[in-house]
């Protein structure tokens, strides 16, 4: 195979072999390829798993525990708090009331 540039190939003791500035751009090449590129794939690689592992967290323990479980918490302890309050001030003034004359009564029995 001969190229029209550089030096073609020459024997050696060990077969043919490129010379010169073909045979050090083939060696670069390679470099380029499995030295170089390999370090920026490894690169790349952590990076996406690193990003996957946080993207994880956040979804589950941030925003599952954090944020909406504490949301969650709050609508569960509210429902029974909701049939308390009815937004009348005039039974919450029966209720005080009537909370009132228990604790009277259950003094005075007691």
């Amino acid at each position: 195979m001969m190229f029209s540039f550089g030096r073609p190939l020459r024997k050696t003791a060990l077969g043919a072999a490129w010379v010169g500035a073909v045979a050090l751009a083939f060696q670069l090449s390679w470099f380029d390829d499995k030295i170089v590129d390999g370090a920026i794939n490894g690169v790349g690689w952590f990076t996406r798993t690193v990003a996957t592992i946080l993207l994880w967290a956040d979804t589950w323990i941030v925003d599952g525990l954090g944020v909406n479980g504490s949301a969650i918490l709050a609508r569960i302890v509210s429902y029974p708090v909701r049939l308390l309050q009815w937004g009348l001030v005039q039974w919450y003034a029966l209720v005080m009331i009537a909370g009132l004359l228990g604790f009277g009564i259950y003094y005075v029995w007691r």
